[in-house]
């Protein structure tokens, strides 16, 4: 697994860990006593990224792969993999738009520097 993709999931689990909503903590603290960590993170990671990006129930995340069925996660997932971004971030769209100006920002100053 790439390091960008196990720092998103550890973000994952610490951001559903920190929740108000303790019905969710006290779930995903019950599944780290009988499945991997790996597998819990993932969960976390589907969960945040619903509520991060607003899915309707019929909807997928983009951590569910490249499969498209019209929801546009083909597209999220895209911009996801051109920015650099893991698909198991939580929180994609803050991430891709992070990433996207820091690309920027490098094209930028390194158009600007002197030869």
């Amino acid at each position: 697994m790439r390091k960008i993709d196990r720092a998103a999931l550890e973000l994952a689990l610490e951001q559903t860990l920190a929740e108000k909503d303790q019905s969710r903590v006290e779930q995903v603290r019950s599944m780290l006593q009988r499945r991997t960590r790996l597998a819990v993170s993932q969960f976390c990671s589907f969960h945040r990224q619903i509520d991060a990006l607003k899915l309707r129930p019929w909807e997928m995340p983009p951590c569910l792969g490249d499969l498209d069925n019209g929801s546009g996660r083909d597209a999220q997932a895209w911009r996801m993999r051109k920015a650099g971004v893991s698909r198991w971030h939580p929180s994609p769209l803050e991430a891709c738009q992070k990433a996207e100006a820091a690309l920027k920002m490098n094209a930028f100053t390194a158009s600007t520097r002197r030869p």
